[in-house]
């Protein structure tokens, strides 16, 4: 849904920015805004690798949350 929701925006406004950025100004807007939400995304998404779905499920519980195991 997220794929398709930014596809949609993408198509909606390519055009329209083609117009007032010129071809140049729309690639370097959407590369800019690319390498801001990978920026986004290595700051603030928490790594997950080589960890189970428990360890994730218990890291997003509250620390008082009886669900909550002790080693997690």
């Amino acid at each position: 849904m997220v794929n398709w929701g930014a596809n949609f925006i993408v198509g909606l406004t390519f055009l329209v920015l083609i117009d007032e950025l010129h071809t140049w100004g729309t690639f370097w807007l959407f590369g800019s805004l690319s390498i801001l939400s990978l920026w986004y995304i290595r700051a603030k998404v928490p790594e997950t690798k080589g960890k189970t779905l428990e360890e994730i499920e218990q890291s997003w519980l509250p620390a008082d949350d009886p669900r909550r195991t002790s080693d997690a």
